[in-house]
């Protein structure tokens, strides 16, 4: 990894980001927008702008299918892949306990990963009825709120301080 490699990394994901936001916001702006303006869901979301239009929106559905499904399962690809190699690195770890530790680490966040890309993946790519668009509403929560919370936990959890604190709070709660 060097400088260069890291500046085009960097334009790459900033170039798609912009791309697949150029193409919703298009997509939606060419809408027309006649029924109420009460968006029902807990954030202002793509599919909750169809559902105020007054035009047919399966054209924006397959774009919003095609091109987020580029770039949600091609995102999830390329963080598989780097966790094939992460695993044949930590495989020829000599030490048991080097490998456990490795293995205990990767796990944390390989559980984040599988939770974010599964409810995206859930969200976007796949269609669904009206009852299964409530359930969205949930998903959207879980890989919008709940994911970023339980990073933090994760990760702290790993960390001798952080135990440390815990166990003392605890400690000091039963002593009361």
């Amino acid at each position: 990894m060097n400088p260069s490699v890291c500046v085009n990394l960097l334009c790459l994901s900033w170039g798609i980001g912009f791309l697949n936001s150029l193409v919703h916001t298009v997509c939606t702006a060419m809408l027309p927008f006649c029924k109420d303006h009460l968006i029902r869901h807990f954030f202002c979301d793509i599919p909750s702008l169809w559902k105020l239009s007054c035009r047919d929106t399966h054209p924006n559905e397959l774009v919003s299918i095609f091109v987020g499904g580029c770039v949600i399962v091609g995102s999830f690809i390329l963080t598989l892949l780097s966790y094939i190699y992460i695993l044949r690195v930590v495989l020829r770890i000599p030490s048991k306990n080097g490998r456990k530790k490795a293995f205990s680490t990767c796990g944390s966040h390989l559980m984040v990963v599988i939770i974010y890309f599964g409810t995206v993946i859930l969200t976007y790519i796949l269609p669904g009825s009206d009852s299964y668009n409530e359930q969205k509403r949930v998903l959207s929560v879980i890989y919008g709120v709940i994911t970023p919370l339980i990073n933090p936990i994760i990760y702290g959890f790993r960390n001798t301080d952080f135990q440390n604190a815990i166990n003392k709070s605890i400690s000091h709660r039963r002593i009361r």
